[in-house]
């Protein structure tokens, strides 16, 4: 990674690197919130159908 970089030292690589892991936790937390939200809104309009339906 340093070399992709173009890094002469692996601590400037190390500061790249923790930000995108902090970044990449962030955007699956988001994700994950985003999906649960989707699928329980899912569940409730599957319901109104079926309830709606008999």
């Amino acid at each position: 990674m340093q070399e992709l970089l173009g890094h002469s030292s692996p601590a400037t690589t190390q500061i790249y690197t923790h930000v995108s892991r902090q970044m990449q936790a962030q955007l699956t937390r988001q994700a994950w919130e985003r999906l649960a939200e989707e699928t329980l809104e899912s569940g409730r309009e599957r319901r109104r159908r079926a309830a709606a339906e008999g």
